[in-house]
């Protein structure tokens, strides 16, 4: 799931659309995901398992080999 934080809401629909995202996309518009993970700081990455626990986090960009990697070693 994508989660944006920080922007307008047509701000990141222009960001989903020209980055070709097809899972489920969010905006957190009061900050409140944000909060409750943590987040301190754009981009951050989280992989979260199915009993809604953290498993990994990325602060920063990350390329489709660092997503590969990321959750090759959490699987």
């Amino acid at each position: 799931m994508f989660i944006a934080g920080g922007d307008t809401a047509t701000a990141v629909r222009s960001y989903i659309q020209q980055n070709r995202f097809t899972w489920p996309n969010g905006l957190d518009q009061n900050g409140q995901i944000a909060k409750t993970y943590g987040v301190r700081g754009y981009p951050t990455t989280i992989f979260i398992d199915k009993q809604g626990k953290e498993k990994s986090r990325q602060v920063g960009a990350m390329d489709q080999a660092g997503y590969a990697r990321a959750i090759k070693q959490i699987l």
